[in-house]
């Protein structure tokens, strides 16, 4: 009978050793599974930073060569209320002083969009006839035609902001 009990007792401990064994392992797993999960959300999120950037530094350039051209658009004694934005007529939702626009279907997927904002101003500190210009462009990721907006969580923003 004493020889019995001796057996149980080392297969309980065998059982107990393979168990506590398979519990390590699986905790080293997750472990490495919680890493490189992060590590996709991280690159992911880094790609949309981009494209956000991207989108913003686009209604930049867009707002400056409308403004520096020939014609200016963005001048007081100027009706135009469409812009040429990349071969795309756009519509301006505002007036002097404070033109607003949006681009949209930028990037490879045509997916990206910005929301332009120019804005003249008269500075008594400039010189006679000088018309201090900002441009603020928000850049999205993601954005719905005609507005720019989006629900997406995975939404990024970026903003540039020019003075001149």
């Amino acid at each position: 009978m004493n020889i019995k009990n001796e057996k149980r007792n080392k297969r309980g401990i065998a059982l107990l050793f393979s168990v506590m064994l398979s519990a390590i392992f699986l905790s080293i797993a997750l472990g490495v599974l919680n890493i490189s999960v992060k590590e996709l959300n991280f690159s992911s999120s880094a790609k949309d930073t981009n494209n956000a950037f991207f989108a913003a530094d686009s209604g930049v350039e867009c707002a400056l060569y409308n403004d520096k051209t020939a014609s200016t658009i963005f001048a007081a004694d100027v009706n135009a209320n469409t812009i040429n934005c990349f071969g795309n007529e756009t519509l301006l939702k505002s007036a002097f002083p404070n033109f607003v626009f949006n681009i949209f279907s930028l990037g490879s997927n045509n997916n990206f969009c910005a929301i332009v904002t120019v804005v003249k101003t008269l500075d008594n500190n400039t010189p006679p006839g000088v018309i201090l210009t900002t441009i603020t462009s928000k850049g999205y990721n993601v954005g719905d035609y005609p507005d720019c907006t989006s629900s997406n969580i995975n939404r990024v923003e970026r903003v540039l902001e020019v003075n001149y």
